[in-house]
Parts: structure tokens; C-alpha cells; sequence
């Protein structure tokens, strides 16, 4: 009997198993997206804007957080993540040309998933509008 458990111990098919269930285990606990009360802190879940909310901001900050275009609203304390359509493909495109380029005006609309709040842009405009280039 302890000759079978000594030869179970070192086996690779074992230690195999063994390997797969944490890996399990560590996907099954990271995964998916934060619920409330497990991955955010209350504080944030209080800050959390009403579902249909439109927002106007004349002085918003636009920036990558990650993969993920988010804007800061003047006086809100934490960014909103930006939902793809046109307008975020344009703000995209200013901070892929200058990086510094990042304030503007918006309006939108929240949602909330997850216990995030996200934005739908309805309409984007440049805080500081460039000047015309001028063609030689």
C-alpha cells in the first residue's frame, strides 16, 4: 500500500491533474467582469451614474486606459469607459496622431454593466479647436 502511494506521488499524470485544477481555480476567481461588492470598492458602486443619465461636459479628458478609450468628466473623480461608435473613432484617431490632444466636449448617454458605468457619445466636439493649417 505505501509502495502504490509512493508511486502515485511521483507520477506525472498526477501532478498533471493537480495543474490543471489550479489553473481552473485561478481563471474561475479573475475572470469575467467585477461584480459589486467583490471587486470594487464601495466607494465607486456610490459614484455610479443612473442607467439613461445624459451627460454634457464642457471640459472632458479623453485618454486609453488599457485597450479601452475612457473620458473624466469635469468634477465626476473617475472616468467613464467610452462604447465604440463614429465619435469614439474620432477621439481615437486625434489621440493616435497627438496624444496630448485630449480634451474635448461631449454629450452622451450612461449605462451600466457590471457595476461600471459606460458612455454612448452622442456628440463630440474639440475643446481647443486647432487652427487651420495654412498650405504653402
Amino acid at each position: 500500500m505505501l509502495q502504490r502511494a509512493r508511486s502515485l506521488v511521483h507520477s506525472p499524470k498526477l501532478w498533471l491533474l493537480f495543474l490543471i485544477v489550479g489553473a481552473a481555480a485561478a481563471v474561475n476567481t479573475t475572470g469575467g467582469p467585477p461584480q459589486r461588492g467583490r471587486s470594487m470598492p464601495q466607494d465607486a458602486e456610490e459614484r455610479l451614474l443612473r442607467e439613461g443619465m445624459t451627460i454634457q461636459s464642457p471640459a472632458a479628458t479623453c485618454r486609453y486606459n488599457g485597450d479601452r478609450l475612457t473620458v473624466d468628466l469635469e468634477g465626476n473623480g473617475y472616468p467613464l469607459i467610452v462604447l465604440e461608435n463614429l465619435l469614439a473613432q474620432r477621439i481615437a484617431d486625434a489621440l493616435q496622431i497627438d496624444p496630448t490632444d485630449n480634451a474635448w466636449r461631449i454629450e452622451g448617454e450612461v449605462t451600466e454593466f457590471g457595476g461600471r458605468n459606460y458612455v454612448l457619445l452622442r456628440l463630440v466636439q474639440r475643446a481647443n479647436p486647432r487652427a487651420p493649417r495654412n498650405s504653402p
